[in-house]
């Protein structure tokens, strides 16, 4: 290992005391180190740490932004605080969410319905973290307890109203969001210590806040719906259907175990006669038709001519030695 090549875990068992310790607390850049590897870098004209791309509309997202709220700074307090410091903001203390679940895509699109008619910030979409258990989604933010109660009862009124009892049965509220509840236990024990709060300040002090919440385009919109009904098909959600005109993403298979085996075998033949020795579809029946009727007509059974013969070329070719010049087929 080179200079300053170790593991992070080797730096961390440094003891550092006297100066060397006021050195480090003040040391800026090494605390907010994490931030630089999450895609910003420091800004020499402001010392900054500043985002390096541009603010961006939310397309690679199964959420469809109803209502886009102003009062959230998520990409900030979420991705920054949070996942690079185990910091739980203010704004994330007085988050509330109502929770709906809709069970197929046609309740989903019905909350899609009642949540344009809401002057609150809210979403759905399809559910695709490993960890909730569910396929649909949908989600109503207030910022404060109070707030939050009053939304959980209107939302809870327009489900009944507009798509069952039993989803609304389901709507529920909770505090934040649910990887704080995995990585810093039940909600009702959330509250910053005086550690937090000094490196919160750090943070909002030197690290660039411009996360502008920005709207959903229709063409966007329109983009993230398309996938809702990929993810209704893959998880046999059919219900989609009504919405796609009646008819399903991809074709059917073919199932042989609902049919007898002489109509099997029939279409069977047909198909390799036309791929082999391009008889239409027309011809062949016309062939099987007169087969049928020798075969009426000598009393045999017409699937001993109709065998597959996988190993011969053409399983409908008859032998000239077993027609008599005088045997007409038609």
């Amino acid at each position: 290992m080179g200079f300053l090549q170790s593991p992070d875990a080797i730096y961390n068992t440094m003891n550092w005391k006297g100066y060397g310790k006021e050195m480090m607390e003040t040391d800026v850049v090494h605390t907010l180190q994490p931030v630089a590897f999450a895609g910003y870098h420091w800004d020499a004209g402001t010392s900054k740490l500043m985002h390096n791309g541009q603010t961006a509309m939310a397309i690679d997202t199964p959420w469809m932004h109803i209502n886009q709220g102003h009062t959230k700074r998520c990409g900030f307090d979420h991705q920054i605080c949070f996942n690079q410091f185990r910091i739980i903001p203010p704004r994330c203390l007085e988050c509330w969410k109502t929770v709906v679940t809709p069970t197929t895509f046609d309740e989903l699109m019905k909350l899609k319905e009642i949540q344009e008619g809401f002057n609150f910030p809210c979403k759905c979409g399809i559910e695709v973290r490993d960890y909730t258990p569910k396929f649909y989604g949908g989600y109503h933010y207030a910022d404060s307890l109070d707030e939050g109660l009053a939304i959980h009862e209107v939302v809870k009124k327009a489900v009944k109203e507009n798509i069952s009892k039993e989803v609304a049965d389901g709507v529920i509220l909770k505090r934040g969001c649910t990887e704080f509840e995995f990585l810093k236990g039940p909600s009702t024990s959330w509250h910053m210590n005086k550690g937090e709060e000094r490196l919160l300040s750090l943070i909002e002090n030197y690290v660039d806040q411009n996360t502008t919440n920005v709207g959903q385009s229709k063409e966007a919109q329109h983009h993230v719906l398309s996938k809702w009904f990929l993810w209704a098909h893959s998880n046999g959600d059919m219900t989609y259907k009504e919405y796609n005109g009646g008819e399903s993403l991809f074709p059917s298979y073919v199932r042989y175990d609902n049919k007898d085996v002489a109509t099997m075998k029939e279409e069977l033949a047909l198909a390799k006669a036309n791929i082999l020795d391009g008889v239409t579809g027309k011809q062949g029946q016309q062939m099987l038709g007169a087969i049928y009727k020798a075969a009426e007509k000598y009393q045999v059974n017409p699937n001993v001519v109709l065998d597959m013969g996988h190993n011969s070329r053409n399983p409908l070719q008859l032998q000239p030695h077993l027609i008599g010049d005088d045997d007409e087929l038609s």
